[in-house]
């Protein structure tokens, strides 16, 4: 096993660094210290040239602004007024190995209601990874922060049951970020009895646009929406559980064909401006999987653009089995419902992100009161796909990851 983090201690075995992780008091929630901490983090990457070419690590350090952790102080603060919440112990993390950053955000949750952290990374990271490392190392390497640095640990190992179910054994509560396959195997090693878990397995995730609210944009708007688009959808290639990669059309329009055309148009521009550029097994995948479920009846009519285009494949016969996709690259499918009230009918318990264009709150609302026993945990502006919040995937991170003392009396 090799210990990423704390680097100073890498002449101790992992275990010894467990033990002594494990004995450290817990902080209070929101200590000063662990803001400044996260502060001074956001403030290096935003400020370092080397980060600006990974949009998801800016997007992190604007999430992780003092502003917003104020923010997430007082409405941390108001949801335990009258309440006792304490730190539940020790947060185990494992990253997924397609969007690896991500335990960042679950580590910062944790850490800011007072746990001691331990993060498993996978041997396959992706480069900005070590550079966050890096400055990880740097900053808490700094005396006045010796305090996280005694109550984090970030190791890294190829998959081996042995070693999960070690550290298993010493935590009080296990996050898991990852596919299905990868949390079956995870829970193959038992926590101790008093300890909890979160997981965040496959999910898919949609757009929805009612088609006449394009007519009334301005080029501005148009540009802009694509922009927001695609923000959602290419970051991490597509890749993340809440990226879309079906889009509903709802409603009818006398100039539905040229509202659509003039849509994927902007978003190819702005793909274009952005540079992308795909290798061509990224192309094949595509086809394949196009030509696969036209095959089956389920897609009536596909667009077979350049790699460097949205390949569209249109529903004819709507099936759950397009859920399954998992290409990325800019694959997605097309549907035209009537009505918003009809996206039920299609809702399955692993879909995650709606995004939406062009309709009123009160709708949005009345759907996801209709949503009882279905999927559905996000339903935002299209452009906020990715924008991570203290409530994720049906879970409120303040509430697991803490314990509530029942005072009566």
């Amino acid at each position: 096993m090799q210990i990423l983090f704390p680097v100073t201690q890498q002449d101790r075995t992992w275990q010894e660094l467990m033990d002594m992780l494990k004995k450290r008091p817990a902080l209070q929630a929101f200590d000063p210290l662990v803001v400044e901490f996260i502060h001074r983090l956001s403030k290096r990457i935003l400020l370092d040239r080397g980060f600006r070419g990974y949009a998801e690590l800016m997007a992190m350090a604007h999430w992780m602004r003092r502003a917003n952790i104020e923010q997430l102080e007082r409405d941390y603060r108001k949801k335990r007024k009258e309440r006792i919440w304490q730190p539940r112990g020790v947060a185990l993390h494992f990253a997924p190995s397609n969007v690896d950053t991500i335990f960042m955000y679950s580590w910062f949750l944790s850490m800011l209601v007072g746990n001691k952290n331990v993060i498993r990374l996978s041997g396959r990271r992706d480069e900005q990874v070590d550079m966050l490392i890096g400055l990880i190392e740097d900053i808490a390497g700094e005396s006045e922060f010796k305090t996280i640095a005694e109550r984090t640990l970030i190791v890294s190992y190829e998959h081996d049951a042995a070693k999960t179910a070690a550290l298993s054994g010493y935590c009080d509560i296990r996050v898991i970020w990852g596919g299905d396959e990868t949390i079956r195997s995870i829970r193959q090693s038992p926590l101790p009895p008093r300890a909890t878990e979160l997981v965040f397995a496959n999910r898919f995730s949609l757009s929805a646009i009612r088609t006449s609210s394009l007519d009334k944009l301005n080029e501005e708007q148009w540009k802009q929406l694509a922009a927001d688009f695609y923000n959602d959808a290419y970051w991490f290639n597509q890749m993340a559980c809440s990226s879309p990669r079906l889009l509903v059309w709802i409603g009818q329009h006398e100039k539905e064909k040229e509202l659509k055309q003039k849509f994927w148009e902007e978003l190819s521009k702005v793909i274009r401006q952005k540079g992308i550029r795909w290798e061509a097994a990224v192309g094949i995948n595509r086809l394949v999987e196009g030509y696969s479920y036209a095959a089956k009846g389920i897609v009536d009519r596909l667009s077979t653009r350049y790699t460097g285009h949205p390949y569209r494949a249109n529903i004819g016969q709507y099936s759950d089995e397009i859920k399954s996709v998992d290409c990325g690259g800019g694959f997605f499918f097309e549907l035209v419902l009537e009505e918003i009230g009809q996206i039920v009918d299609i809702i399955g318990k692993q879909d995650q992100t709606l995004t939406v264009h062009g309709f009123e709150s009160e709708e949005l609302r009345t759907l996801a009161w209709n949503l009882t026993d279905k999927g559905i945990d996000r339903i935002v502006t299209i452009g906020q796909a990715l924008h991570f919040s203290e409530v994720w995937d049906g879970y409120d991170f303040f509430v697991h990851f803490t314990r509530e003392i029942s005072l009566r009396c």
